[in-house]
């Protein structure tokens, strides 16, 4: 099911409208999980994030959509022109202080919603962590080049013991320049999220000194993009979290770099390269690291259990959160 942006409000309201003058008649179950499918997603705040975009911009004709589940959830979002975070908060009595901006992945073409995002967030928050999901500005261009089947040429396919190939940790696998341009917008847009939870956090009950990001595929990129290009203290992560998710641009680790966590399945064909060369990097310019390679686990498994090693990553990144201070 796939509803644009602009009238995803519109057309749902409309149907619980529907549903509300027809329960009466139809004591459907399925009726009654919408509902409230409904309304827990309007209950989590929605905060724009564009004080830092271009005022003279132009306005964009790309339409932002979403795609759903059968269950109403939202599973997929792309065409994002205009960067956004969901709040999502843990009940106060277990609240830690501690904010996880967590950043869907997608190839930069689209989010991983659901997978990456809302059941990643629900899960921290029941360690009483907070949770902002970030929809970060996408490459649409990207976008319609694959729907037209013509997309541009990977410049390597390297195994994991040949992570030594990847030059300055950079395992961005697509030729086009435009796509470092992509994950700077969109590693811009993280680093607004970071400005804003720090401005904000005494009414979301966040520490300032406690707010990091957690990176899915292309999210870790850009996730990375935003530690590695940042310059204001406002904006600074203090912890990174990336699973299988390399860096997408040239890695020059900063000088007060923030500790770093990764995950990945050592089969994954670039991507676990990239991570291992990650991993080298940061640790030779004597920042602090953590990577976990896992011997089974299809590409990126998110929140999705296959009986695997894999399956622990989140909680693994949970321990290494309490045992950084987090």
């Amino acid at each position: 099911m796939l509803y644009t942006g602009k009238n995803i409000t519109k057309k749902l309201a409309t149907l619980i409208l529907f549903m509300m003058k027809n329960i009466f008649f139809k004591k459907s179950i399925i009726v009654g999980t919408l509902i409230i499918t409904f309304f827990k997603i309007s209950a989590q705040e929605i905060i724009p994030l564009t004080s830092h975009l271009p005022v003279d911009g132009d306005e964009s004709t790309v339409v932002e959509k979403m795609s759903f589940s059968d269950n109403g959830s939202i599973v997929a979002i792309s065409g994002v022109t205009k960067p956004s975070m969901t709040v999502y908060l843990p009940k106060p009595e277990i609240a830690t202080g501690t904010a996880v901006i967590i950043l869907p992945g997608g190839a930069l073409r689209f989010l991983s919603w659901e997978n990456e995002g809302t059941k990643v967030a629900e899960w921290l928050n029941s360690k009483g962590i907070a949770a902002f999901i970030l929809k970060y500005r996408l490459d649409n261009s990207e976008m319609k080049m694959a729907q037209s089947g013509s997309m541009p040429p990977m410049k390597m396919q390297l195994t994991v013991e040949q992570f030594n190939k990847i030059e300055k940790a950079n395992a961005n696998p697509s030729t086009d320049p435009g796509s470092v341009i992509v994950a700077n917008n969109a590693g811009d847009d993280a680093m607004e999220a970071v400005r804003v939870i720090r401005k904000r956090a005494k009414e979301w009950s966040v520490n300032p000194d406690k707010i990091g990001f957690l990176g899915f595929s292309a999210g870790g990129g850009v996730a990375l993009d935003a530690v590695i290009r940042n310059d204001k203290e406002e904006t600074k992560a203090d912890f990174v979290g990336t699973i299988y998710g390399p860096s997408l641009i040239d890695v020059a680790v900063p000088s007060e770099a923030p500790p770093l966590f990764i995950a990945t399945a050592s089969d994954h064909m670039n991507v676990a390269a990239g991570c291992l060369a990650l991993f080298t990097t940061w640790k030779r310019a004597g920042g602090e690291a953590e990577i976990h390679l896992y011997g089974k686990g299809k590409g990126a498994f998110g929140m999705t259990k296959q009986n695997l090693p894999s399956d622990e990553w989140i909680d693994s990144f949970y321990t290494w959160l309490k045992s950084e201070g987090f």
